[in-house]
């Protein structure tokens, strides 16, 4: 069985092909969601086991989300 994993970076695009691919290699996604959406909540929420985000999101990047 897959990992638990949530995606989570501004280009919803991006995300959603990540997600897709991960999802073909048996893991279980989550979430791919824009940091804007309330990234944090969601992790919390769901409380995957890995979580891979982005760090260039303009509007609030990655190491700045208030974990």
């Amino acid at each position: 069985m897959g990992v638990r994993l949530m995606v989570v970076d501004d280009h919803r695009l991006l995300a959603e092909a990540l997600a897709s691919a991960l999802k073909l290699r048996g893991h279980r996604v989550l979430a791919a969601a824009a940091p804007a959406s309330g990234a944090a909540d969601l992790v919390i929420s769901r409380a995957p086991e890995v979580c891979l985000l982005g760090t260039s999101a303009p509007a609030e990047a990655g190491r700045s989300i208030p974990w």
